[in-house]
């Protein structure tokens, strides 16, 4: 079945890849695979991140199957572990058994687990989403009247322009001639209507953002003149002077031409600026929205400030009323990183030809179930622990095998003990597992707190706001930059894919260990279960009356919830944090590679881990049934409680109990305690 998941996974990705190769004209590692608004390709980027998540999922339990079964103990492996005075764990995941494995089969489950890696490092992040970032836009100081379309230039002005002589002198000609920056400049005027209006506090905020993908043009509305004419003028194109010119000489035309346009005798508008950001984001140097402090040094520490007092804003000199700020619809791309999925269809095929050799290579019939060792020790009894029917996999574990014998009267006397499920795991598994999730949960909540306080300081204070930001949205104000990461190049991206990609890794180990301790106390149920009423075995190939539910220890009804839990998951981290690629509009060698968060996703990758943490000690805390050493996994214990009667069948219904005085007398080797089949 592993094989057979692996390779659906991999015609998936197979005819993927085929599907971006044909369209990708521009013969590019990254192809835009979908383009258009950021609100319905967000949708898009869950839904293939889920079924990313699921894929990877299949084949990490795939390879989980395989690898316990390359671990699974045959019964010469035991026998020879047992004449050594060693056990081997049987029926669950086992780092322990790998002492007895041979060369080959031991590159094999290391390979197996290994090629784990790449497939999580890289599949969340073949498929991502970019945004387009409006780097450069128009910042105008104007009357409210520019709204209402009152006029800023003298439109003959714009006819005049000036060539200089070979003597360097200059000489005015009248030109037909119209400057682009007038066209720029009318066409905001003319769109005025569709702009948004936004009071000082939610001005500052939306433009001292990172990126603009929903912003551009802004018009600062002002009613005063400026308090100081010459400090106002530094504000890049001024029209404080009667007859000013509107646009500096040799502005966007290189020498010898310089063409002039005049500010209106009454002009609406102040200043204007087409403003460039300074740097790039992520640099940690000049944010990219000083022109909100004018000269004051630090943009980025003066906003809280401004904030706090922004009835008072002010702009150059110039005091703000409120604001006029465009909003075009945010664009995005969904992305297909060619490169990064041909590693993944690589290590999916190596992992499928592994996973299909691992399992041709179970000849020796291997102890995968508990049933496969019960009926291995009733066929042919273990020599090495003959008379210690009460012997324990805790006794073994502490090294205290002698004191756990014949000796003892009674059925080992535990009817009355209350065991918990929790019990047939080791010590040092529960250790590994919690200190796991204990270091996962630790991770999780400074980060969460730090998320808080970045949006807080972004304005988003009610629930409601930190909803609507959702799961996997690129957002300006949950993108990480002002980080020791680069930001650009291709190295940038490797970096910020590895970043948002480990905690995949984490999960991936939180997952493994916790399906051990699941598998562990699901062993421990059905061994306790013998006590209660005959049963027959349940093995990976039945005879017989056998069952043969399924192939591994642990039971579907358990099993199956926990791989959905791992999935949801994993698809919770990879839309918690990610790859997020900002386009830049209008320079595209400035593009942005940087990491994304998502307070929603966090937050619920929290919450289903405490759920986990609660789950399992419920789980845990539940009761065995009583009067049967609880064995755990350890074969010298299993071994020990199956000294049968001679004529016991593996093929019919057994149970373990107290054998009647006339099967221990007829049975020299047996103990007070044995399977049995019931008449």
């Amino acid at each position: 079945m592993a094989v057979v998941f692996g390779s659906i996974v991999l015609l998936v990705n197979v005819a993927v890849l085929g599907l971006i190769v044909r369209r990708n004209s521009s013969h590019s590692a990254i192809v835009p695979f979908i383009t258009g608004s950021c609100a319905s390709l967000k949708h898009t980027s869950l839904f293939v991140h889920l079924a990313i998540n699921v894929a990877s999922s299949l084949l990490l339990s795939g390879s989980n199957v395989c690898m316990q079964c390359i671990s699974a103990p045959t019964r010469r492996d035991i026998d020879e572990a047992h004449e050594r005075g060693r056990w081997l764990d049987i029926a669950v995941p086992s780092v322990r058994n790998i002492r007895v494995l041979g060369r080959k089969s031991l590159l094999l489950w290391l390979f197996l687990g290994l090629s784990s890696i790449p497939l999580h490092l890289f599949y969340n992040s073949t498929f991502f989403l970019s945004i387009t970032h409006h780097s450069i836009y128009n910042v105008l100081i104007a009357s409210r009247s520019f709204a209402d379309g009152a006029p800023f230039y003298d439109p003959t002005g714009t006819q005049l322009v000036a060539f200089q002589n070979v003597d360097g002198t200059l000489e005015t000609k009248n030109q037909t001639f119209r400057r682009p920056q007038i066209t720029s400049l009318e066409s905001i005027q003319a769109k005025v209507s569709q702009f948004q209006r936004l009071e000082n506090r939610d001005c500052i905020t939306a433009y001292t953002q990172w990126i603009l993908p929903d912003r551009s043009n802004v018009i600062l509305v002002t009613s005063d003149s400026p308090r100081d004419a010459s400090f106002a003028s530094r504000f890049g194109n001024s029209c404080l002077n009667p007859g000013a010119d509107l646009i500096q000489p040799g502005q966007d035309f290189p020498h010898p031409y310089f063409p002039h346009a005049y500010c209106h005798q009454n002009s609406s508008l102040s200043s204007y600026i087409e403003w460039v950001p300074p740097q790039t984001i992520g640099s940690g140097l000049t944010p990219p929205f000083d022109w909100m402090c004018g000269v004051v040094p630090d943009c980025s520490k003066q906003i809280r400030e401004i904030k706090d007092d922004d009835s008072t804003w002010v702009v150059y000199g110039f005091n703000i009323d409120y604001c006029l700020s465009q909003t075009p619809e945010s664009q995005c791309s969904f992305n297909a990183a060619i490169n990064l999925l041909i590693v993944v269809i690589v290590f999916n095929v190596f992992k499928i030809a592994a996973m299909a050799y691992a399992l041709y290579a179970l000849q020796d019939k291997p102890l995968i179930t508990i049933g496969n060792a019960v009926e291995s020790f009733l066929v042919r009894r273990d020599a090495f622990t003959t008379g210690k029917h009460l012997l324990t996999g805790e006794k073994v574990r502490t090294g205290d095998i002698s004191k756990m014998g014949e000796s003892l009267e009674g059925h080992f006397g535990i009817d009355d003990v209350k065991i918990r499920w929790w019990r047939s795991a080791s010590k040092a598994r529960w250790s590994i597992a919690f200190c796991a999730l204990f270091v996962c949960i630790a991770t999780i909540v400074p980060l969460l707190i730090v998320a808080i306080q970045n949006v807080q300081s972004a304005d988003i204070t009610t629930l409601q706001e930190v909803l609507e930001l959702g799961l996997g949205t690129i957002d300006p104000r949950t993108l990480i930059h002002s980080w020791a990461i680069p930001t650009t190049g291709d190295g940038a991206t490797i970096l910020s894919i590895i970043v948002a990609n480990s905690p995949q890794l984490i999960l991936s180990f939180i997952y493994l260990i916790f399906n051990s301790l699941f598998t562990s106390m699901s062993l421990a149920v059905e061994w306790s279960n013998y006590t209660q009423l005959p049963r027959t075995l349940r093995v990976s190939h039945r005879k017989g009356g056998q069952r043969s539910t399924y192939f591994l220890q642990i039971p579907y009804r358990l099993g199956i919830p926990v791989m959905i839990f791992s999935v949801v998951l994993h698809w919770l981290i990879s839309q918690s944090i990610f790859l997020a690629k900002i386009d830049d509009d209008h320079m595209e060698l400035n593009r942005i590679s940087t990491c994304g968060y998502s307070i929603v996703g966090t937050f619920a990758t929290l919450i289903a881990a405490v759920i986990l943490a609660v789950f399992t000690i419920i789980l845990g805390s539940q009761r065995l049934p009583t009067g049967m050493p609880l064995v755990g996994s350890c074969s010298l214990a299993i071994a020990a409680a199956c000294h049968a009667p001679v004529g016991t069948s593996e093929l019919r219904p057994l149970m373990w109990g107290p054998l009647s005085l006339r099967e221990r007398e007829n049975n020299d080797k047996v103990g007070l305690n044995g399977f049995y089949n019931p008449s």
